[in-house]
C-alpha cells in the first residue's frame, strides 16, 4: 500500500508540473491526464484512510456516548422563564388598561408600583382576573 501511495504521489507531482507547463503552453492536451492522476491519488488516500482506521476504537467511542436522554434538570430555569414572561404579561395588561405602573420581578415576587395610588383597586381587580398563581404585591411606599 505504501508503494502504491508513493507512485500516486509521484504521478501527482508530475501532473502538477504538467499543470505549471499548461500555464505557459495552454494548447496542450494534459488536462485529462492531470485529472485522472488526481482522482487516482485521491482514491489511494481514501483507501488507505479506510484501511487504517481503528474501527474497534470508533465503536467503543460511539458506545460511550450518552444515549440521548438529557439528565439535566431545567425545571427551576423553566419556572423562572415562565415567571419573567408573566411579569411582562402583567406589564402589558396594565398598559392596555391605561394604568401607568412600574412592574418588576424582585425576590420571587412581581412588584407593582403605580404612578397614581388611586389606581390600586383597578390593578387589584385586573390582577385577580389575569395574574393566576403569579405572586405579586404593591411596592412599599418610601418614607
Amino acid at each position: 500500500m505504501t508503494s502504491l501511495r508513493h507512485i500516486a504521489l509521484g504521478c501527482c507531482v508530475l501532473s502538477a508540473l504538467a499543470g505549471i507547463l499548461r500555464l505557459f503552453w495552454p494548447e496542450n492536451g494534459f488536462k485529462s491526464v492531470i485529472n485522472a492522476v488526481l482522482v487516482l491519488y485521491i482514491l489511494t488516500v481514501g483507501v488507505q484512510l479506510v484501511h487504517g482506521l481503528d474501527w474497534d476504537g470508533l465503536v467503543r467511542e460511539l458506545r460511550s456516548l450518552p444515549d440521548g436522554q438529557d439528565t439535566a434538570d431545567y425545571s427551576d430555569y423553566s419556572r423562572e422563564l415562565a415567571l419573567a414572561a408573566s411579569v411582562d404579561a402583567v406589564r402589558e395588561v396594565l398598559r392596555n388598561a391605561g394604568i401607568n405602573a412600574a412592574v418588576s420581578w424582585q425576590n420571587g415576587v412581581c412588584v407593582i408600583t403605580p404612578v397614581d395610588p388611586r389606581d390600586k383597586p383597578a390593578i387589584e381587580a385586573l390582577l385577580a382576573v389575569n395574574a393566576g398563581e403569579l405572586p405579586w404585591r404593591f411596592a412599599e411606599a418610601a418614607p
